[in-house]
């Protein structure tokens, strides 16, 4: 499961760029206040249409997030990874992606990015790629490795206490006890017995504190750091060019397609609540803390992510108009490769939780970036 829901993520890392569109006219013009905090429509000014036809207040249908139906990935594009609503060459100008010159202050990795990126990758448990793995040495302190666990106290299981794919660091305290310490010595393939106590005062699970624990450790491989770093610097300058790409287009964005987008946002919020058993208009009222608003319900929401919107909106536009362009056609090979890649082997949980609507358009995403990447030429 982790690594199928690790590809809903691609959209969202190739989706957050810098746009040539002109701000909405939402009366914001996209300031920021000196905390960095972004200010929403005041309500002294006449509201936009736009902005009109959402509730100032979370509607009951909203806030009742308990009956809420599955959610559908796929919803508005076609079967082969196309938005259904628009033709995005139509609306799109000075699009150039073959041969685009980027200029090296764009595609350069400084050593700050590096290093985010990085930490980033570990964090999220991203999936490495065979070529990154060392499997034929013993585990040193510090080492960054790929392991299964399951704990038990007493011969039985108990919940939190498996995993798999984590990604470690052996002789690190991110673990109970000296949980890390002890995989040091190790080689890929073996299985530890990891013996541990937990804190007599365990907040994260009450019922364990001070218990004596037992977890079968499982070595998959350990990561090679120098190929690592490389890795995550040549995924981080796909995007940048990719980025700087989007930035040199002007794109008029359909009003039905923001309003999509929009609508999925509310969507993809009301979810949240339902997994954290909260009403929506409690999770609304938490989120608009973050912001300076004076608007509230559903218009405060829209309102002050209608700038990144319109930036979501643009950039996959400009992706669908690539493939328009190029007359791009999604195979299964290409949807198993991409999968690959994210280290699924099977499509079929994939496929069944997301939908091929989704996985296609996925799958064009990452073909497009690697194809944009490998014919710029970069200054």
């Amino acid at each position: 499961m982790k690594k199928l829901l690790a590809l809903i993520t691609i959209l969202a890392l190739s989706l957050t760029v810098a746009c040539k569109s002109s701000p909405p006219d939402d009366g914001t013009n996209g300031e920021k206040t000196n905390n960095g905090q972004q200010t929403a429509q005041p309500t002294e000014a006449p509201l936009p249409e736009w902005l009109l036809k959402y509730p100032d207040d979370v509607p009951s249908h909203y806030d009742d997030v308990s009956t809420l139906e599955s959610y559908d990935h796929g919803a508005g594009i076609d079967q082969n990874g196309y938005w259904e609503m628009l033709t995005a060459l139509d609306v799109v100008e000075g699009l150039k992606y073959k041969g685009l010159e980027v200029p090296r202050e764009i595609h350069k990795i400084d050593a700050d990015d590096a290093v985010y990126q990085l930490n980033r990758f570990i964090q999220r448990d991203e999936f490495v790629p065979e070529p990154l793995r060392i499997t034929d040495r013993e585990i040193a302190d510090q080492d960054l490795v790929n392991i299964d666990f399951a704990g038990s106290v007493g011969g039985v299981a108990f919940e939190g206490g498996t995993d798999t794919d984590r990604l470690v660091t052996a002789g690190s305290g991110a673990f109970i006890d000296d949980f890390l310490t002890q995989i040091i010595g190790a080689k890929p393939g073996d299985t530890v017995n990891v013996n541990v106590t937990f804190p007599e005062a365990y907040e994260q699970s009450p019922d364990l504190a001070g218990k004596a624990a037992v977890f079968v450790v499982e070595i998959n491989f350990i990561v090679d750091m120098d190929k690592l770093q490389q890795h995550v610097n040549d995924e981080l300058r796909k995007s940048k060019i990719f980025d700087y790409l989007v930035s040199q287009t002007t794109v008029d964005v359909p009003d039905e397609f923001i309003s999509f987008i929009e609508e999925r946002m509310l969507e993809d919020m009301r979810n949240t609540a339902k997994i954290y058993d909260e009403l929506f208009s409690d999770y609304v009222y938490y989120l608009l803390m973050d912001f300076i608003t004076d608007l509230k319900g559903i218009r405060g929401v829209i309102s002050v992510f209608r700038n990144e919107n319109m930036e979501i909106a643009h950039a996959r536009i400009v992706f669908q108009a690539i493939a328009e362009d190029m007359g791009m056609i999604i195979t299964d090979k290409d949807v198993d490769d991409y999968l690959a890649s994210r280290g699924v082997e099977d499509r079929t949980e994939s496929q069944e939780f997301y939908g091929l609507p989704f996985i296609k358009q996925a799958t064009m995403h990452y073909m497009l970036k690697n194809y944009v990447a490998e014919n710029a030429v970069l200054l």
